[in-house]
């Protein structure tokens, strides 16, 4: 680019056709509100499975924050992938 400054794209340049997550440099985290966005799910949907210690992990920071990685969410999301509805 004629500005000087080299842009590099986070994103790996390969397609697949399987589920994988694009590669990016650096490990994302979310809040709540962002984990359940890319989750397409409701923010009381991810508290209640904090709640009842199910869903995707997370990370507590100091007493009140809660985080997400974008690492875990995707690996969360394609454990639980099902072909069939008599998958258990």
């Amino acid at each position: 680019m004629s500005d000087g400054v080299e842009y590099v794209s986070a994103f790996n340049d390969t397609a697949d056709d399987n589920l994988e997550e694009p590669t990016i440099d650096t490990d994302a985290i979310f809040t709540t509100k962002q984990a359940a966005e890319y989750l397409r799910l409701s923010q009381q949907t991810l508290e209640t499975w904090r709640h009842k210690g199910i869903g995707p992990p997370y990370y507590k920071i100091g007493n009140r924050s809660i985080r997400y990685s974008r690492n875990d969410l995707w690996r969360y999301v394609t454990r639980n992938k099902k072909n069939s509805t008599i998958d258990s």
